[in-house]
């Protein structure tokens, strides 16, 4: 289970969206194509702007990324699987791209819940609830796991999340792994 697709009703899949689904996001605009090996690109004269996009290998035309460039800054990456899983947008801060915002997308598109962050602040917008940290984020998906006495809980390396597990495992039992250097 990855901890930021549990939150939405995207299955766990190899990458089956292909160039031509994303051509369908592109609409009518007007663009230049042009690819090597694994990487291609949309070059969209109008507007200053173009997209990177990284295929999964250098024959197929499955997309595992598009990166959105406009006017020379990036504003945006789309990680796929069978559909956009989540989007990273960023804007320019002291002449680098700052990531400020994560989506995470349901299979019809519906934004299942936004990360918001601030270079070590982050904070995840449910519709239902805003939690202040990733601890908290751990602690709502343990929670939502609905653990019973049956189940038994593996922590491995619990730095940072260790607490808010055993806080909200109820009547599971507890398994730690222990790690020598």
């Amino acid at each position: 289970i990855w901890l930021y697709s549990f939150f939405t009703d995207c299955k766990i899949s190899p990458v089956t969206y292909s160039l031509k689904d994303l051509e369908k996001t592109i609409g009518d605009k007007s663009y230049k194509f042009t690819r090597d090996g694994k990487i291609a690109k949309y070059l969209f004269a109008e507007n200053n702007s173009f997209y990177t996009v990284y295929m999964v290998d250098e024959t197929s035309d499955l997309v595992h990324r598009v990166e959105m460039v406009s006017r020379g800054y990036l504003i945006r990456k789309d990680y796929y699987t069978y559909c956009r899983i989540y989007s990273e947008y960023y804007a320019p801060l002291d002449n680098k791209a700052h990531l400020y915002q994560r989506r995470f997308f349901n299979e019809d598109g519906t934004v299942a819940y936004e990360e918001i962050t601030d270079n070590d602040v982050v904070m995840y917008q449910f519709p239902d609830r805003l939690l202040c940290s990733k601890e908290e984020l751990v602690g709502y998906m343990v929670e939502r796991l609905k653990l019973t006495e049956k189940d038994i809980v593996i922590i491995d390396r619990t730095t940072g999340i260790g607490q808010t597990i055993l806080q909200h495992i109820g009547p599971a039992k507890v398994g730690i792994v222990i790690h020598a250097d």
